[in-house]
């Protein structure tokens, strides 16, 4: 409950939190703020890893036994679950640790003092530190394929966007020939000279752009950019929790000054080579070892290349990619720099985990991406160059729940109920 809660309240901002999480049945709701939101979640947080702690020391044998065969026949989130074997609840502590060092990292320009103390009490205790502790869900549990699958090639509701393409072509990684289709022909509307022949290049859709509604209709040039590769992809995990993720909060973290248990540079490069997004165990040629095949040369890359994106369908302007960081650390950098390398490696590894990523941008503006098109299209309230911060109430047509936020939420929400209001921990100041 808490992991979605917060995924809802870092969307949205305030929400019923305490009124759901006590399976209240009738209104009114009481939206809680953010802050009060988070402070509860790591309270609970910190209950729930207690309850391990004493399961693990004072529960006899026959109990942790008959206990975790339970467990493993219904949650089969991670690679040992996944083999129905389950040899403590330390996996489950390490997943609330992370969550907590995750939430850590949200605050620390709103409440730096709580921030520090959150992620190294997260560390002390017990993060997730190998593979086998990450929280996912598998195609061998499911026993269907990823769903985005579907989501992007089947009802062509999603295609590659430019914004990850410019981050991945910025270092040429692995990403680009693993993950993604090359285009289908793509029609120039301006000059049908330019138009892009079919599997011509890995090709995303700027964000913002005006896509049409004719899904899979060949009169539609939206529908030949990038689709996913499917046989990497088909059984490619839904992560809750990577350990590369939990590797780059640390980083983050360090460089914060905080006590990680190890240094920047060692969490920033172990978050590089955990990033791959396939499979631990099921890969195929030619995708088996090809992203660990390429880190070392990768890791050395000093700047970021030059690229700029140029729209196939002649509907929108050039866009030159702003990222010039390198992937090598550079222990002489500024924290800022060191920041901002952290963020874009995290977002190359995060991919699809786009709501946390989307956190991050807010909350540090890494990595620099291109601008959003046609802003006005939202509710009136964002300008050109901005980003959306925040979706507005949901379902606020339905008369009771208007009057909810309106007698609670908006208060909680200190500001209008609009994309670009700030959220709690969405500070508008420097990230150092």
């Amino acid at each position: 409950y808490d992991y979605a809660a917060i995924e809802v309240a870092d969307n949205y901002g305030p929400f019923p939190y305490q009124d759901f999480k006590t399976n209240k049945q009738e209104r009114p709701y009481t939206y809680d703020n953010l802050e009060t939101i988070y402070n509860t979640v790591v309270n609970n947080l910190d209950s729930i890893i207690k309850c391990y702690n004493y399961y693990e020391a004072n529960r006899a044998d026959w109990y942790k036994d008959k206990v975790q065969r339970k467990l493993a026949q219904f949650t089969r989130c991670g690679l040992a679950m996944q083999r129905l074997n389950i040899e403590s609840l330390d996996i489950f502590k390490r997943f609330a640790n992370s969550l907590k060092l995750r939430l850590a990292v949200h605050v620390a320009k709103v409440d730096p003092a709580k921030a520090k103390r959150w992620a190294e009490e997260a560390v002390a205790s017990g993060v997730i530190e190998d593979e086998k502790d990450e929280i996912s869900f598998n195609l061998s549990v499911t026993g269907a394929q990823n769903p985005l699958i579907q989501i992007w090639n089947s009802w062509n509701d999603m295609r590659l966007g430019a914004g990850y393409e410019s981050v991945l072509r910025a270092y040429n990684h692995p990403f680009l020939e693993m993950l993604f289709t090359k285009n289908e022909y793509i029609k120039n509307s301006k000059d049908n000279s330019l138009s892009l022949e079919a599997d011509t290049k890995v090709c995303g859709i700027l964000a913002g752009a005006h896509v049409g509604q004719e899904q899979s209709s060949p009169s539609n040039p939206y529908n030949g950019f990038s689709k996913l590769q499917e046989p990497p992809m088909s059984n490619a995990p839904l992560y809750l929790m990577k350990l590369s993720e939990v590797c780059f909060l640390r980083a983050e973290g360090a460089v914060r000054g905080w006590d990680m248990k190890g240094t920047a540079q060692q969490f920033y490069e172990q978050g590089i080579r955990e990033g791959n997004v396939l499979d631990r165990v099921m890969q195929m040629p030619p995708y088996k070892g090809m992203y660990e095949a390429a880190l070392d040369k990768y890791m050395q890359i000093e700047k970021a290349e030059s690229f700029t994106y140029v729209d196939p369908t002649g509907n929108d302007v050039d866009q030159v990619s702003k990222i010039t960081v390198g992937v090598k650390w550079n222990d002489a950098d500024d924290n800022e720099v060191k920041l901002e390398k952290i963020i874009t490696q995290k977002y190359i590894a995060g991919f699809p985990n786009s709501l946390e990523a989307w956190v991050d941008i807010r909350r540090t503006g890494y990595p620099r991406l291109f601008p959003i098109l046609n802003v006005a299209d939202g509710d009136g309230s964002l300008k050109d160059g901005d980003i959306i911060r925040r979706l507005p109430f949901p379902d606020t047509q339905d008369q009771a729940t208007l009057k909810d936020v309106l007698s609670t939420g908006m208060n909680a929400l200190g500001g209008v109920d609009k994309q670009a209001t700030r959220l709690w921990w969405d500070v508008d100041k420097s990230n150092f």
